[in-house]
């Protein structure tokens, strides 16, 4: 008598840290049409219009004066800083041509886009207001969020379930949005409530007893450091196991607690993945031009989702090992 077939799982268990990038490229492969959302972002941020403050800003910082009453050191100060300024936003590619489209592949968790942050071909449509900036910014930044929440959705239910079913994930989307805004937000409130002080306590340091301050970094930066690796998959559990960022966090630092060394590894594995593909990303772009850029896109958009994957498909496996 023959034994009972097993039960089919969405992803096999991995055993090992190179199976689980596997695993990840596997599951963007079951579903590549999921790649169009980014590339269709890139290629509007290449080819089109390059939505920009650069102008206002200048007209800004040429009227900017010292305040009144203010010393020779401060006045310098402050006309150096303008100087500076003005020659970052009128150099090509400075920050004054930056598109804020491009803030449709949100900071921290937007979705892939190798063209983010990068000029593109389109016309200059700079904005005139201030107001109008403000509109672009939040506008664009909403809108990011909620291509982050469908995107990164639907790739959580492919690694959890072995495909994306788009029916089934309107279901659930008003859910994963108010999670993806909440932790954006949560990232931002911790980012200035934490560097505020730590800038404080720096500044204090430097000026009051400077050999503190070479304590200080080394303390600093081993603190962002645990707190990146420990908090590295709670993304992952928004999207995965679809719960409230507290929540996704406190389960986060459960995974790494307790698979510390292979999480470090697979940590480090897809840092060095992610620091040195854009190295050859620029390189085929700048040698192949239009074709190798469209190239670069693509390529670009492939292996990060496919590290976005398996960094979902780890969290998966370890944390339903933890609940067993």
């Amino acid at each position: 008598m023959s034994a009972p077939a097993p039960e089919a799982r969405a992803t096999a268990r991995p055993s090992g840290l190179i199976d689980t990038i596997q695993a990840g490229f596997n599951a963007v492969n079951r579903n590549a049409w999921l790649l169009l959302l980014p590339l269709l972002i890139d290629i509007a941020l290449w080819l089109g219009p390059q939505v920009t403050v650069g102008p206002l800003a200048e007209r800004w910082l040429q009227q900017l004066v010292p305040p009144p009453g203010a010393n020779d050191e401060l006045a310098r100060a402050v006309e150096q800083g303008r100087e500076s300024s003005l020659q970052m936003i009128q150099q090509d590619g400075g920050i004054g041509h930056y598109n804020l489209i491009a803030l449709l592949s949100v900071p921290i968790i937007g979705v892939p886009s190798y063209q983010a942050g990068s000029p593109g071909e389109g016309p200059l449509l700079p904005i005139g207001s201030v107001p109008a900036a403000i509109a672009m910014v939040i506008g664009a930044t909403a809108a990011g969020l909620c291509v982050a929440a469908v995107f990164y959705g639907l790739l959580g239910q492919a690694v959890r379930e072995g495909r994306a079913e788009p029916r089934r994930f309107v279901r659930e989307f008003l859910s994963i949005l108010m999670w993806t805004i909440s932790l954006f937000v949560l990232v931002i409130l911790v980012v200035i409530s934490a560097g505020l002080p730590i800038g404080l306590v720096v500044i204090l340091a430097r000026t009051i007893m400077p050999p503190l301050e070479s304590i200080l970094w080394p303390i600093l930066i081993g603190l962002l450091i645990w707190a990146f690796v420990y908090l590295f998959f709670t993304t992952d559990a928004v999207f995965v196991g679809r719960v409230p960022p507290i929540i996704a966090a406190q389960q986060s630092v459960r995974v790494v607690r307790h698979n510390f060394w292979p999480t470090l590894g697979f940590i480090g594995l897809i840092l060095i993945i992610s620091a040195g593909l854009p190295i050859l990303w620029n390189t085929i772009a700048q040698t192949l031009h239009e074709p190798g850029t469209a190239l670069a896109m693509v390529g670009h958009i492939y292996v990060s989702s496919g590290l976005a994957a398996a960094s979902m498909t780890y969290y998966k496996e370890r944390f339903e090992r933890l609940t067993q």
